[in-house]
Formats: structure tokens, sequence, C-alpha cells
């Protein structure tokens, strides 16, 4: 039997002036993609090369959108979610714990974020709920908020 991952990710990202440089920035920190029915090329670059992809699980990573706030005179210019599930990634493990949260981490060190949330939640009863923001909003990434929950019906999956 597969064990899943579900996965949901919102980045509000601030900037004075959108352009589209800025948006491939975005999306090379986010990660490429890659799906179930991807060519056997790309499968291979994301054996090669995992770092240049968003998390992936057996059947292929997360998947992105970006929305662009049509006013330029808003420094709120993208929401960028980050969603899927992931086949065989078992948050009971602590290594798969680790890998997603330090995805998001990283991601929001790099991308000027104003607000972002992920939350993960796996069919082992584990879910993870992250936060790189202070009291008042600001990114503040040296001292997250992740809670990490154990449902107590599938305890018995964790080591």
């Amino acid at each position: 039997m597969s064990i899943w991952t579900h996965v949901n990710t919102v980045f509000r990202i601030d900037s004075v002036y959108p352009h589209l440089e800025e948006k491939n920035k975005i999306k090379r920190i986010i990660g490429k993609t890659c799906i179930a029915s991807s060519p056997a090329e790309e499968w291979e670059k994301l054996r090669e090369h995992p770092e240049e992809y968003s998390p992936r699980g057996s059947e292929g990573t997360l998947q992105m959108a970006m929305w662009e706030n049509p006013n330029r005179h808003c420094t709120a210019a993208y929401v960028v979610t980050v969603f899927g599930d992931l086949r065989d990634v078992d948050l009971c493990q602590k290594v798969e714990q680790d890998k997603i949260i330090s995805w998001f981490m990283r991601c929001c060190k790099e991308l000027d974020i104003r607000q972002a949330t992920m939350t993960a939640e796996c069919d082992s009863g584990v879910i993870i709920v992250a936060n790189p923001n202070n009291n008042n909003g600001t990114p503040y990434v040296e001292s997250p908020s992740v809670q990490i929950y154990y449902q107590k019906k599938n305890a018995a999956y964790c080591d």
C-alpha cells in the first residue's frame, strides 16, 4: 500500500517593478516540476539534479501556479501556490520532514516574501504547518514557526 503526503503552500511575494526575469527567478527558486507522464529525459534530469526541482514523490514533484497582480503600482506583485500529492513520502521519517521544511524555508529566504505558509499532511497521521513570519507579518526566517503534529490514530506507523 502506498503512503501519500498532501502539500499546499502559498507565497505572497512583493516587487516594486514585476518583470519576466523576476518571474523566472521565482520559478527557479521554487524548482522545476515533473509529473508521472513527463518524458524519460525529464525524469533522468530529476534523478541527476534533484536540487533543481520542487519536492518529489515516486510519481512526480509538487506543481506550481503563479498569479501576477495586474496593478503594476501595487507592491503585492505575485501569489505563488505550490501544491500536490507526493506518493511514497512518509512524514513519519525525520529525513522526509527535514526535506520539505528545508525546501520551504530556502524558498522563503531567497524570495522577497510578504507572507508564506505551508501545510503538509501525510496518510501516516503526521501534519506539518510552517510559517516564516513573525507577529507583525514581516518575514522572520531565522526562527520560523514550524509545528509538527502526530495524530494518535496513526501513531503506530511512526518511529
